[in-house]
């Protein structure tokens, strides 16, 4: 019954985080519509607390590209990250956290202390080479091959989870 709720609730969720917002900045909101979003919370801090067991996900911004991650999750980038191996870095930059009860939407991301989503470096070395070829067009007969390498990441996250109720006073 309360996920039938929630669900419903969530999909007005523009007019919740307008009625959170308002609540917090201005007095003419009604008593109505403040117990109807102390109630919303109340659910979903209960949806977080028995989330425990579920497996959530997350969707993380790391050097400018967007990965969808859940626990278990490993992926690999072309940049170099300033840490050594087996080394455990926490992501910061969360755009949405969910599960199949509930979906919290940053805009644009979400508080860094509400989420912890936290990773192993697996690996870091060089990609395989990369080959390219520079001419110039038409009787002139000069061919350039150039090769490159860059360096390469793999990481594996070991804990994607919400930390604290929510919203954060």
């Amino acid at each position: 019954m309360s996920l039938i709720c929630i669900k419903n609730l969530l999909k007005s969720s523009i007019k919740v985080s307008q009625l959170a917002i308002q609540s917090r900045t201005c007095s003419n909101v009604s008593q109505q519509e403040k117990t109807q979003l102390s109630q919303f919370f109340k659910k979903v801090n209960k949806l977080i607390e028995e989330s425990d067991v579920q497996r959530n996900f997350a969707v993380i911004h790391i050097y400018g590209q967007q990965h969808l991650v859940k626990e278990g999750d490993m992926i690999y980038f072309y940049k170099n990250i300033p840490a050594s191996a087996g080394d455990k870095i926490k992501i910061e930059k969360c755009l949405l956290f969910g599960n199949e009860n509930f979906t919290l939407i940053g805009r644009p991301l979400l508080d860094r202390n509400l989420i912890n989503i936290e990773a192993t470096i697996i690996e870091k070395g060089m990609s395989h080479t990369h080959m390219g070829l520079r001419h110039i067009k038409r009787y002139h007969k000069f061919r350039r091959w150039y090769f490159q390498r860059y360096p390469i990441t793999v990481l594996r996250f070991n804990e994607v989870k919400v930390t604290k109720n929510w919203p954060l006073s």
